[in-house]
């Protein structure tokens, strides 16, 4: 069986004719392949009908019963879809709410919490949508008063869902649809979310306290320890140039933060305890020089786990936006010395600035972070 299968809904509003859906397909196909989707479907609400085209171009109809015909597939026809097509797993995207957007961080995503229910995420901007919040460990529940302080957002239409969960959820029940079943599986904790990168071309001309700066440690701040862990605060040396390069960064931006990872705690080579003392000894040396940074946040975890939390997956942003609701990824700028740094900021719509070699995929490359200063007042 396959793993995953994607599934266009097309409202009555959406209606294409049979002989145009494949060519309407085509250019979705491509994209779709090269994240490793190969089968298309799609849901045609006016008919309460399922069109699968596979990776060679060939296509089958699953017709339902008229009297079960929603906007929407419900539960049993998902079920029915997943037969069809053998797979376990369904990417579900609302076409009138799609814009091409990389799709491959809501799958890791969905990967990384395990809850086999996964939505994508756009930030609240009015408030007649249905506001939600996302916690530290990717769980999304509804905004209530409790968690007014919180970062809102609403469910831009693409989901993906496992076939564990659609027999749960959903089980025989002809009429119940996803929507009907959303606030259940949400209030009961079991849906996970991912936000949506925006893709704004401001570069770094706008910046202002609204802005945050998203820090990588080890090569960025400090000198890297080739092939092992900096355990001890001793083994802890700043990178030439990067107090003053900090000190002359603080009053740009309302936050400062440290995202890093440090498997070696996962591995037993070290403890939080150790790491904790090793950031006592940055933080202490900048506070010398009137450098606060705002927050340290850190993946314990094996890379070969792939927990949410490990940089390119965005768990240490949701821990950030958890602590600091005010953040925009979109006003945000990530400076790291990976490929995964720059994912990581990539996949959230933020600025990434690359130490070291280009990967071709970074929006700033520059030497060291004692350079970003002057990039910056240049670019203003």
């Amino acid at each position: 069986m396959n793993a995953i299968a994607a599934l266009f809904i097309l409202n009555n509003d959406q209606k294409l004719h049979p002989d145009r859906v494949t060519n309407w397909i085509a250019p979705k196909r491509e994209a779709l392949k090269e994240i490793g989707i190969d089968q298309i479907a799609v849901f045609h609400s006016s008919t309460g009908s399922v069109s699968s085209f596979n990776g060679d171009g060939d296509s089958l109809v699953l017709h339902f019963n008229e009297d079960v015909v929603n906007e929407e597939p419900s539960f049993w026809q998902l079920g029915q879809t997943m037969e069809m097509l053998e797979v376990h797993s369904l990417l579900i995207i609302h076409h009138s709410m799609f814009s091409g957007e990389d799709l491959v961080p809501l799958l890791d995503v969905h990967r990384a919490c395990a809850s086999g229910y996964t939505i994508s995420l756009s930030p609240v901007k009015i408030d007649n949508k249905q506001q939600l919040t996302l916690n530290a460990q990717g769980r999304v529940h509804f905004a209530g008063h409790q968690n007014c302080e919180k970062k809102r957002w609403y469910w831009n239409g693409t989901m993906v869902i496992d076939r564990k969960v659609v027999d749960h959820l959903g089980g025989e029940t002809p009429l119940l649809t996803l929507s009907s079943c959303f606030d259940v599986a949400i209030s009961n904790g079991e849906v996970s979310g991912c936000p949506k990168a925006e893709l704004l071309d401001h570069g770094l001309v706008e910046i202002d306290q609204s802005w945050t700066l998203f820090l990588d440690r080890d090569g960025v701040i400090n000198d890297r320890i080739m092939g092992g862990y900096i355990q001890k605060p001793e083994q802890f040396v700043f990178l030439p140039g990067v107090v003053n390069a900090l000190k002359n960064l603080r009053p740009l931006f309302g936050r400062i933060v440290v995202v890093t990872n440090q498997q070696g705690i996962g591995k037993g080579i070290m403890t939080s305890q150790d790491l904790s003392v090793v950031h006592h000894r940055m933080t202490d040396e900048l506070a010398k020089h009137q450098i606060i940074i705002d927050s340290i946040y850190f993946c314990p975890e094996l890379a070969g786990d792939h927990p949410i939390c490990r940089k390119p997956l965005p768990g240490m942003a949701f821990q950030a936006i958890e602590e600091f609701p005010e953040i925009n990824f979109s006003r945000s700028v990530i400076v790291g010395d990976s490929r995964s740094d720059i994912q990581f900021g990539r996949r959230l719509g933020m600025v990434t600035v690359k130490i070291g070699e280009a990967t071709g995929i970074e929006d700033i490359r520059i030497d060291s972070l004692s350079d970003f200063p002057t990039f910056i007042q240049m670019a203003q």
